[in-house]
């Protein structure tokens, strides 16, 4: 319609053009307002000295006709005074007509974003791997929110005379915030490895006037490779880069990688398939009372774990927190009596459970990790008395442990899922020696175990082209230490327990991710310690449960509580 030079179209339908003659022209005077709420297929001009255009909803569909054409969408002419309000979708065609990256042009005084900018468009073959489209705004960008997805190569950023090799929006005024950011997607073309970025990064947003510091955003964490990805400003300009190395300090020294969180994920579900069901002789026998440790009688045991921990790793990028939870049980079948000692023949079996997030310090980006494991073993244990608390004892156990683990969040392009093995065994050796008798009886047990793991994975790549080898879990795990128990003489009675241990291990908790080496922040030394209680329900039943702490470098902390059941006859 035209009313008074002005001229409103309406277009609720679809217009198409099919060469690069302008479909949409008003080439004199008066006001052009252009209402789209549906799709507008093409190369397409709009032309007057007062153009507005609302696209509320619709859809401009742009598409390249010949190499090096552009689709130029609103040109203003005399007073340029034309503004371009999206609140739809402009795209471009998902295969130019000769397989080229494409290029549009806005001539408007503003432009207000509240819908998508979307650049990645497909090359003939339907592959997702054009990059270099551009939109230019020959004038003003407002940020209403909407979004802006585009194609990126993750690389160092040195491609292309520095600027990095991406899809590019220009904006040859300044760059204002509206309402709110305009939430930036990536998707990464082949071969995006993820990589160092260098300077500034990769650019992604020229702006050539100014531009506010909260105009951009990601719209999803960023992750290639070993790498995390932030969006920030140039240090010296005014465009919008993507970068793996966070400097707040403008250039120099100072500056923090940003690592992919994915890293702590694997690295945690390594180090929870090494410790998921380790144990000790006291893990499994409850030593209750003087009427019932008689080391002559079968032993049915069973117990249950749960543990949360907490740490930093990856040279402090990241923050751990896992929980785990176990149950394990095993019986005696057979019980010999040698040299006047007591060896009790035993098998095992347990069931595992653990989860992990890694939370990057900086960005906030989550990963999760999770473990489940199934344990099968045999041990075989001596005590030089009939009376379990007192004198040598020698424990042992072999095991072999399988394990179904996964690392998933909202930066990772999909769960991976991968299996591990564990063979364990260990020796532990102890002493009971009675310090004092009356009523109670105070017993000291000095121990020393040493527990050796052989840890086997596959070496495995993510969707996120993350490349993990080189593990490095297996090691020896030694720990040292003394438990003080009381216990009722003439009487059954409730008897409190504690333990003092140091644990050291070998094992460097140790991964390659890409090539380049990190590890767990599990400490290999830690002090551990437990606070319990025990006691006796009949002749036959026996019940311990205890709480306990662990404490190392890293910020490593780690509470656990254990409830053990023993039935003997």
């Amino acid at each position: 319609t035209t009313t008074g030079g002005k001229t409103h179209i309406i277009n609720n339908g679809q217009i198409s053009s099919d060469n690069d003659l302008a479909i949409l022209s008003q080439t004199t005077g008066g006001e052009t307002i252009v209402d789209n709420g549906g799709t507008i297929v093409g190369y397409s001009t709009i032309r007057g000295s007062d153009v507005v255009f609302n696209n509320q909803g619709g859809t401009l569909d742009l598409q390249n006709f010949s190499s090096g054409s552009k689709a130029t969408v609103v040109n203003t002419v005399g007073t340029a005074n034309g503004i371009f309000n999206n609140a739809g979708t402009i795209k471009f065609s998902d295969r130019n007509l000769d397989g080229t990256t494409s290029h549009a042009v806005f001539d408007v005084a503003t432009f207000n974003n509240a819908g998508t900018i979307n650049l990645t468009n497909k090359n003939p073959l339907g592959d997702n791997a054009l990059v270099g489209d551009t939109i230019t705004i020959n004038g003003n960008y407002v940020s209403n929110g909407g979004s802006f997805y585009l194609n990126t190569l993750l690389d160092d950023g040195s491609s292309n005379g520095g600027q990095g090799t991406s899809d590019l929006l220009i904006v040859t005024g300044d760059v204002t915030t509206g309402t709110g950011a305009t939430k930036v997607f990536i998707t990464p073309t082949a071969p995006s490895l993820g990589q160092l970025t260098t300077g500034d990064g990769i650019k992604v947003v020229e702006v050539q006037g100014s531009s506010s510091s909260n105009a951009f955003a990601l719209g999803k964490p960023l992750t290639s490779g070993a790498y995390e990805y932030l969006l920030n400003k140039g240090t010296a300009n005014e465009n919008w880069y993507l970068t793996s190395f966070y400097n707040p300090y403008g250039g120099g020294s100072g500056g923090q990688v940003m690592y992919n969180p994915a890293i702590g994920a694997y690295l945690a579900n390594q180090t929870a398939v090494t410790e998921m069901f380790q144990q000790s002789l006291y893990d499994r026998l409850v030593s209750a009372n003087d009427f019932d440790n008689d080391a002559s009688k079968r032993l049915f045991w069973l117990r249950t774990k749960i543990s949360h921990s907490s740490y930093r790793s990856v040279h402090s990028n990241f923050s751990n927190r896992n929980r785990t939870y176990m149950m394990q049980m095993g019986g005696d079948l057979a019980l010999l009596n040698i040299n006047d000692g007591y060896l009790h023949l035993g098998v095992m079996a347990g069931y595992g459970d653990f989860e992990n997030t890694t939370t990057s310090r900086l960005t906030r980006t989550k990963v999760d990790g999770k473990v489940k494991g199934y344990s099968a073993g045999v041990y075989g244990t001596w005590f030089e008395n009939q009376d379990t608390n007192l004198g040598l004892y020698i424990d042992t156990w072999s095991q072999l442990g399988w394990y179904r683990n996964e690392a998933s969040g909202k930066s990772q392009v999909a769960t991976k899922r991968y299996n591990s093995n564990l063979w364990s065994n260990s020796v532990e050796v102890g002493y009971g020696i009675s310090l004092a008798k009356s009523d109670y009886e105070v017993i000291m047990t000095p121990q020393l175990q040493l527990t050796y793991n052989l840890y086997d994975a596959d070496n495995l790549r993510d969707k996120n082209n993350l490349y993990v080898t080189a593990n490095k879990a297996s090691g020896l795990t030694s720990r040292s230490g003394v438990r003080m128990s009381m216990r009722g003489v003439n009487q059954k009675v409730l008897e409190p327990f504690v333990e003092v241990n140091y644990i050291n291990s070998t094992a460097k908790n140790q991964l390659k991710f890409n090539g380049d080496s990190q590890h767990d922040g599990t400490p290999r030394s830690r002090i551990e310690t437990k606070l319990g209680l025990q006691g006796s329900i009949n002749d036959s039943w026996s019940v311990s449960a205890h709480m306990g702490g662990e404490w190392g470098s890293n910020n490593f902390k780690r509470y656990t509580g254990q409830l053990s059941v023993n039935y003997r006859w």
